[in-house]
């Protein structure tokens, strides 16, 4: 709800560009500290408290941004929205929990077709409440994502029962987030695959943040029409990886997909600011496409096989030290991409489409063994 509307509210608040980055970066910076304490709180006392309770900050978060006056307060807005939105490994564990080895990989898409439907009504009813909230307020869109918040917690409480069959209580807490993903580091295939994922999450958040800025500045679309494209790139991802990730998977193996997904994504990637203003809406149709057809082959993949190769006691803490690693990817991305952008529009999109073909290397010397 909150990032197509991001750009345009720094600018009615009279920031520069690299506003919008640091808002991401701080965001991604409390992820990058929280995904291991919430993977391995939740191998420890269970999925569903931790889900609970991360969900409660994220509306505290969104209750702030609803009464926003300026950037020190949806500074920490976003800060304490980035500890409760930490959860994503935790969901990934549980999908690993309920679901049969060889059926990960889908499973895993399924909650990226989530993300992909959120990505068309979210910035949908964003660009709704922001325009009643107002020039230089965004009380609205606050107050809408914590009403949604309440109904997910709600949701949760009543209808989601416990996954995790092998909580180990006697696991001690570790609340340094160096130290988790440094020693899953230093495991073969673990590292190779976390490297990986961090460098994809590098591209595609150079190229997510800088979206919105390309199409305002170079083709004047409006915050509705800024919307409309990431609606469209939502339905392209939720519909590849809702429908296409399980066949494929059973067709390809995880490392095969993962080599396709990124020499797909890197040409999309650098073509997204290449198309005259008169060749925008079919050109960035086809490059959103391409776009979300690649990022479906890539990021369940990934999940998927580090889920299988993990023990079965320690699944959310290697999947919340692969998140948090990519979280600083976030913290590199956004900020990097606003700061050439205003170099050459688009400088962005080629660097993030050459991150996503030169680190092939990684991968190619991976042997798929699940």
């Amino acid at each position: 709800m909150l990032f197509p509307v991001l750009p345009y509210y720094v600018k009615e608040l009279q920031l520069p560009d690299v506003f919008v980055g640091i808002c991401v970066a701080i965001f991604a910076l409390m992820n990058f500290f929280c995904n291991p304490l919430w993977g391995g709180m939740s191998d420890r006392k269970g999925r569903k408290p931790v889900l609970l309770i991360s969900i409660f900050i994220t509306f505290c978060a969104n209750i702030l941004l609803g009464f926003v006056s300026g950037f020190i307060s949806l500074f920490f807005a976003r800060l304490i929205a980035g500890i409760g939105s930490s959860n994503i490994s935790v969901a990934q564990a549980y999908m690993a929990d309920i679901s049969k080895p060889e059926e990960r990989t889908k499973n895993m898409g399924s909650i990226g077709a989530m993300f992909g439907i959120g990505f068309v009504v979210g910035p949908f009813i964003g660009g709704v409440l922001k325009d009643w909230s107002g020039e230089g307020s965004a009380s609205w869109v606050g107050l809408g994502a914590a009403a949604l918040n309440i109904l997910n917690l709600a949701c949760a409480y009543f209808f989601l029962k416990e996954s995790n069959q092998q909580i180990d209580k006697t696991k001690k807490r570790n609340f340094n987030p160096f130290s988790q993903i440094i020693f899953w580091l230093r495991q073969p295939v673990f590292k190779q695959l976390i490297w990986l994922f961090f460098l994809y999450v590098v591209a595609f958040s150079i190229m997510q943040i800088t979206c919105g800025l390309l199409w305002k500045e170079k083709y004047g679309l409006t915050i509705k029409e800024t919307t409309y494209v990431f609606a469209f790139f939502g339905i392209s991802s939720a519909i590849f990886q809702g429908f296409l990730v399980g066949p494929l998977s059973k067709l390809f193996s995880s490392r095969q997909l993962i080599i396709g997904g990124s020499l797909i994504m890197g040409v999309a990637l650098a073509a997204i600011p290449l198309p005259p203003k008169d060749y925008f809406i079919p050109w960035e149709l086809i490059a959103c496409t391409v776009l979300s057809f690649g990022n479906a082959c890539i990021t369940p993949s990934i999940s998927s096989w580090l889920s299988k190769i993990a023990p079965p006691v320690s699944i959310g803490q290697v999947l919340g030290a692969n998140q948090s690693f990519s979280s600083l990817a976030r913290v590199i991305g956004p900020p990097l991409g606003t700061s050439i952008f205003s170099a050459h529009h688009n400088l962005p999109f080629y660097l993030s489409g050459l991150i996503m073909i030169l680190p092939l290397g990684i991968i190619l010397k991976l042997k798929n063994k699940v």
